[in-house]
């Protein structure tokens, strides 16, 4: 243990002896470096006072007509008294879309818009569902109905 003791010692004194070595002849080269004085630039920041007067202009509201409120919500829905209201019949829009969109056949979604739809709506041909499911079956030509082995994700 001794002797691993003693080679471990001569080995941090060589350590110790270069990097002090190496340190000294660093410094000595730099000696010169620090009599020169450099010439050190200064800045000076002057602000000065302005005239601050405030200027009012006078200004009118343009005369507008009241819109319409343009709403993602139906109006069926945003006619609704208390908010319980409202989101059960979000919900139940949900479950329209959802019922039509799982089926992907143009005879549910025809069903489903004939039962929920109110008079004076769009075609059922023209309800974005319709055009939606009528897209996706032309696109990969199923016909009218899904094909029960394909899965849409």
């Amino acid at each position: 243990m001794i002797p691993r003791y003693a080679v471990s010692a001569s080995v941090a004194l060589l350590i110790t002896f270069g990097l002090f070595t190496i340190m000294q002849s660093l410094v000595a080269r730099g000696a010169g470096g620090l009599a020169e004085k450099r010439e050190r630039t200064v800045f000076d920041f002057v602000r000065l006072a302005r005239d601050e007067k405030t200027e009012l202009k006078k200004r009118e509201k343009p005369d507008r007509k009241p819109s319409q409120p343009q709403s993602a919500v139906p109006m069926a829905v945003a006619k609704s008294s208390s908010p319980v209201k409202q989101a059960i019949k979000i919900l139940q829009l949900a479950q329209i879309d959802l019922a039509v969109l799982q089926s992907m056949s143009l005879s549910t979604a025809e069903e489903v818009y004939n039962a929920w739809a109110l008079p004076g709506g769009v075609r059922t041909e023209d309800w974005w569902i319709t055009a939606s499911v009528r897209a996706f079956l032309s696109s990969t030509g199923m016909g009218e109905v899904k094909d029960p082995s394909a899965s849409v994700t």
